[in-house]
């Protein structure tokens, strides 16, 4: 009897933890994006208001994402683009020092253990 019993104990956690790794997993998803759009970021950027610029392209190329910190109060917006290449050719020259990072990959482990 006490060893079915910690066997269901054993369940009920394991359960636990699927349960919570999903919903950490998941909540990144469901977050609101902040809408900060192309149009935004040229005005920004020709007003000078631009602290730094970081290129973050995504698995699926050309798209990615442009991540701009601000002069003024260090906050930082995100532009969604569907072609990054054609903002890092516009940066060649009017933003030089933009930073780009290497392409980010999904965990494996999420990928096939947890599908959805």
């Amino acid at each position: 009897m006490s060893n079915n019993g910690s066997r269901n104990l054993i369940v009920y956690f394991l359960a636990i933890v699927a349960v919570v790794l999903l919903v950490f997993t998941m909540s990144s998803r469901w977050q609101v994006r902040d809408t900060y759009n192309y149009t935004q970021f040229e005005s920004d950027l020709k007003a000078n208001r631009i602290d730094t610029i970081e290129l973050q392209p995504n698995a699926e190329t050309p798209t990615g994402s442009v991540i701009v910190t601000f002069k003024e109060d260090g906050s930082s917006r995100t532009l969604y683009v569907s072609d990054i290449t054609e903002i890092e050719e516009e940066l060649k020259t009017s933003f030089p020092s933009y930073t780009q990072q290497d392409v980010s990959r999904d965990n494996k482990v999420f990928s096939y253990a947890v599908p959805i």
